[in-house]
């Protein structure tokens, strides 16, 4: 795409973006003034130099998070639509599209003359096609090809491009590409299955109560990492409620009142494994979980119909995506009609973040396999409750089952 004619398309009145979206994000830096993004905490003061802003990681929420306060730093919490244009991909714009809006919208001056901010958000990393080599010829590839051309080049001054998303590899083009202009920082996930995640949430957490001016008494900090787990998203909403029931002097006893544990969270892992079809980590989440535990037997139950459950949704968002003729369900692309049609739908009750999480698991196993894992860990369950055979060796063996499919019977 010329130079001329990405001007015409970001110009065009039906490509501007809307404003106020959130976004998701982890790795930050600048084409001439490379702000370093704390580890944890506020986001980087912009500059006033025109600068490109990354964020990625696989923490998604709070790349979502530090995103949006990068972007409210660059133009106020309330911008107008010619100082910030927002482009991502949905079920109206293809990922090709929103990557050729958001070099169109570098190229472009603001309308009104000023500083202007481009985001391109939730951009996929993770999907193979925006960090194979340019070589392929791709459509994709060759736009984000175009994009990298456009940064490297670099931007007005009156100019800021902020790109968030999780996914981004330290061996792919995109990374080794702007790693050149500035060294990105990367927010990781505390993983159930590191022994050292507690530490990792009970950061995150003092850094969330600190943001707010909240004080944690003794004890509170260990209280909200059990109950917490792994699941970061709960993080920010706790502290909410934390600070609406009790200000920000809590006592432990008011903070156990209003946070309660997620017995969902010890099993994240597991089913992530599942989700990606990774044995290793379902094998890694099955020990971290059954070695910390008093009664391993009656865990392997709990594991067995947590992942049944998990199943369960994929298939209810498989067969939702079927009902809508698309590849994905987003909550917020569906009308009011539709959501009427399929107020049932148990995909309508989950979170934004969940369904995303949901719809990315369906999409790595067939309709079929689906419902066979169903039917496998019904069976073993009404087994594990009724036979004498090894609860944790049934587990293990359905696991290789359903995530390796035919491999485990070749």
């Amino acid at each position: 795409m010329s130079s001329w004619q990405a001007r015409s398309w970001a110009s065009s009145p039906r490509h501007r973006s809307p404003r106020g979206f959130r976004s998701s994000a982890i790795g930050i830096w600048s084409i001439r003034n490379s702000p370093q993004l704390p580890s944890s905490g506020a986001a980087p003061e912009p500059t006033h130099m025109g600068q490109v802003l990354l964020i990625s990681g696989n923490d998604e929420p709070r790349i979502a998070e530090r995103a949006r306060a990068v972007v409210d730093k660059l133009t106020g919490p309330q911008p107008d639509e010619f100082s910030l244009e927002t482009h991502r991909e949905s079920d109206e714009t293809t990922l090709l599209d929103a990557i050729r809006e958001a070099i169109g919208g570098i190229l472009t001056p603001s309308m009104f003359g000023g500083e202007k901010t481009v985001w391109l958000r939730d951009f996929p990393f993770a999907n193979e096609g925006t960090q194979t080599d340019i070589r392929n010829k791709a459509p994709i590839a060759l736009a984000v090809g175009e994009l990298l051309e456009a940064i490297t080049s670099g931007l007005p001054e009156e100019i800021h491009l902020v790109i968030s998303g999780a996914g981004l590899q330290k061996n792919r083009r995109v990374y080794k590409t702007l790693a050149k202009i500035a060294k990105p920082e990367f927010l990781t996930k505390p993983e159930l299955n590191n022994r050292n995640w507690r530490n990792g949430v009970a950061e995150l957490l003092r850094s969330a109560a600190a943001e707010r001016a909240i004080t944690l008494p003794r004890g509170a900090v260990e209280y909200l990492t059990e109950v917490i787990g792994v699941d970061t998203a709960r993080i920010p909403n706790e502290c909410e409620k934390i600070f609406c029931y009790a200000g920000n002097q809590p006592s432990l006893a008011q903070i156990r009142d209003v946070c309660v544990g997620n017995r969902d969270a010890v099993f994240y892992a597991l089913t992530d494994g599942f989700g990606k079809r990774d044995l290793n980590l379902a094998y890694q989440s099955m020990a971290q979980v059954l070695g910390h535990t008093k009664d391993p037997e009656s865990a392997v139950i709990g594991q067995l119909r947590m992942v049944c459950k998990y199943f369960r949704e994929m298939l209810a968002v498989k067969v939702l995506a079927h009902e809508l003729n698309s590849s994905s369900v987003r909550l917020e692309a569906l009308t009011a009609e539709q959501r009427q049609r399929f107020r049932h739908s148990p995909a309508l009750a989950m979170t934004d973040f969940k369904l995303r999480m949901v719809c990315e698991a369906a999409r790595k196993y067939k309709g079929s396999e689906i419902t066979t894992a169903i039917s496998l860990l019904a069976r073993a369950d009404r087994l594990a409750v009724s036979s004498s055979l090894p609860r944790r060796v049934m587990l293990e063996t359905i696991a290789a089952r359903i995530i390796l499919g035919k491999k485990a019977t070749a």
